[in-house]
């Protein structure tokens, strides 16, 4: 009989945003700027209740410590996807010639450096007043609550002129091009995720998320990956999230479900999920045997982790560049 993973399933799940403005939010402006789609109707439903919160506090706040760690987004978070799903080989040899990672904080995987981010960073660490909006929910019930919190947070900054720091998956989100709005369609490639890139070993990376845990499952995470491989590594993690939160979803009713979940520790993980991440046209890439094994998570606030093996010895050079390479397009964001 195949080997099974039990995944402890929680009974309830939360979702945190941190706005940090220079002046107080007006909480009592938010009902009327929320616009008027499905859900931003569902947002106003469920404001003053439990499922969504406000907390608001002057600066410093027990959030504080958090900021200056976090991963800034430079692109419009309502931009729209290039074609071509922005495959991108010569990033590998690149990040074979240069080193590819630093060391320090986590490098997220496809966000360019700059003034920019600096930038945003002083910003919000300017900041003179922090509103914490968390969406609560049981995980069957994910991701609406998670989407209407994230509304709620980037209307506040609209209207304050803030930030939005999305403290599950450590990063301070972009602002978009025009007042803020929540795509129906829900997709993990839109920010829902951070993929952090760190230095595990001589020439040799890892690659966790940050961010599963508010759909109640456990981050991921691979080790050992060659430099030359830092965008397939972030690849591979990217769908076996897509794979597991879908999995995740299709079984979890709406009462949350059995406390315990039963995962299938051998995996064929197909290369059209990191696509499907992303929203982008499928290519029928093939599949990739790999096994899920319990781990310590790399991320704040995260109680489980699980590895992804490769079926040959972890850090093998040939799977790499002969299995998951051919497997997992190297997208660095199709978004932009």
């Amino acid at each position: 009989m195949p080997e099974r993973l039990e995944l402890p399933i929680p009974v309830s799940v939360t979702s945190r945003f941190l706005v940090a403005a220079p002046r107080p939010p007006e909480a009592a402006r938010l009902r009327g700027a929320l616009g008027e789609s499905g859900l931003a109707r569902f947002a106003r439903e469920l404001l003053g209740t439990p499922p969504l919160t406000l907390d608001l506090r002057a600066a410093p706040t027990p959030w504080s410590g958090r900021l200056p760690a976090l991963a800034v987004q430079t692109r419009p978070w309502n931009s729209r996807p290039r074609g071509g799903g922005a495959v991108d080989g010569g990033m590998r040899a690149r990040a074979e010639r240069n080193g590819g990672v630093r060391e320090g904080p986590p490098r997220t995987a496809g966000k360019r450096g700059g003034t920019g981010e600096e930038g945003v960073r002083r910003e919000v660490l300017a900041a003179r007043h922090h509103l914490l909006v968390t969406g609560a929910s049981p995980p069957g019930s994910s991701p609406r609550h998670a989407q209407a919190a994230r509304l709620a947070a980037r209307t506040l900054a609209h209207l304050t002129g803030g930030r939005v720091a999305d403290l599950d998956a450590n990063q301070i989100l972009a602002r978009g091009t025009g007042p803020p709005d929540e795509p129906d369609r829900f997709l993990l490639g839109r920010d829902w995720l951070g993929v952090f890139l760190m230095r595990d070993g001589r020439a040799r990376l890892r690659a966790d998320t940050y961010g599963m845990h508010r759909f109640g499952l456990p981050e991921l995470m691979v080790r050992l990956a060659p430099y030359g491989h830092l965008l397939t590594a972030a690849g591979v993690v990217r769908a076996m999230a897509f794979r597991l939160f879908s999995e995740h979803i299709e079984r979890t009713p709406a009462d949350g479900g059995a406390p315990v979940w039963q995962v299938r520790a051998d995996r064929r993980l197909d290369g059209d999920d990191l696509l499907r991440y992303w929203g982008l046209p499928l290519q029928r890439r093939g599949v990739l045997p790999v096994r899920l094994a319990p781990a310590v998570a790399g991320c704040l606030d995260c109680e489980s982790a699980l590895e992804i093996l490769p079926l040959r010895p972890r850090g093998d050079p040939g799977w790499w560049e002969e299995e998951a390479g051919k497997v997992i397009p190297a997208i660095r964001t199709p978004f932009g």
